[in-house]
């Protein structure tokens, strides 16, 4: 039997939600201290009260590429998001370790 992704069921997500993807590339040499810095963002993050989805993924193809798959509940839980502790320190673990990090913002289609 073969479903349609509008039979599918869809985890609710809400109407306001903020859904992005951070992509970060580590410099050469750097793989290892990127990967733990990222991987310490994790419990924190998902700990958050607007958190809905925090999962880190790394490229099989390009190790060293790695993808944050986001899901705030709204710009507000976003925006502390960004002040939280955890956050703030990102920056100086990652100093001259990564290329600038790319953020892209999405919209969830077909969740009606």
């Amino acid at each position: 039997m073969t479903n349609s992704s509008s039979e599918i069921p869809q985890a609710g997500v809400p109407a306001d939600s903020v859904v992005l993807t951070a992509t970060v590339k580590a410099l050469s040499g750097h793989e290892a201290v990127v990967r733990q810095a990222l991987l310490d963002m994790l419990a924190p993050s998902r700990r958050e009260s607007g958190c809905l989805c925090y999962n880190l993924h790394e490229s099989k193809s390009t190790p060293g590429l790695f993808i944050f798959y986001e899901q705030w509940a709204s710009q507000a839980a976003f925006d502390a998001h960004l002040e939280t502790p955890h956050f703030q320190g990102l920056d100086a673990k990652l100093v001259g370790c990564t290329e600038p990090p790319v953020l892209e913002f999405q919209t969830l289609l077909g969740s009606e």
